[in-house]
């Protein structure tokens, strides 16, 4: 009876493992949600501009999704190693970046913004909008 009951048990233990294990995706294995929750704080370069750097994904989000920053310049890396073509785009300071495409040789664009006053500033990219990639940037 022992034999016989032990790979039953493998069967009925498969979809947890299954489950644990499939969590690692080109969205760092975080759900939406998580994505959508994660924030950066923008470092000030040797110039006094702010810099950040943020991923984008082919699960349509941006990696983090909030950039913490204070009033001033700030520089936005943006790469791309997905399948897709990304931007980002702010558009109440009316600043759009170059497309990035991913490909070998464009995986990465920038853009320089200037943070007026303390506040939010959503951000997105101008072709997955509508998808959810979105984010925004606070400053103090």
């Amino acid at each position: 009876m022992h034999r016989t009951s032990w790979p039953v048990a493998i069967v009925a233990a498969l979809p947890l493992l299954v489950t644990a294990c499939g969590s690692s995706s080109a969205d760092y294995g975080m759900t939406d949600k998580s994505v959508s929750n994660t924030s950066i704080s923008a470092m000030k370069g040797s110039d006094g501009v702010q810099r950040v750097t943020i991923d984008t994904t082919d699960s349509f989000r941006f990696m983090p999704s909030t950039i913490r920053a204070h009033v001033g310049k700030l520089r936005i890396l943006v790469t791309d190693h997905s399948a897709y073509p990304h931007n980002i785009s702010v558009p109440a300071l009316h600043a759009t970046s170059k497309t990035v495409s991913g490909n070998p040789g464009q995986q990465t664009t920038t853009l320089v913004v200037s943070l007026p006053h303390p506040g939010s500033y959503d951000f997105v990219c101008t072709f997955h909008a509508s998808a959810g990639m979105k984010g925004h940037i606070a400053v103090a």
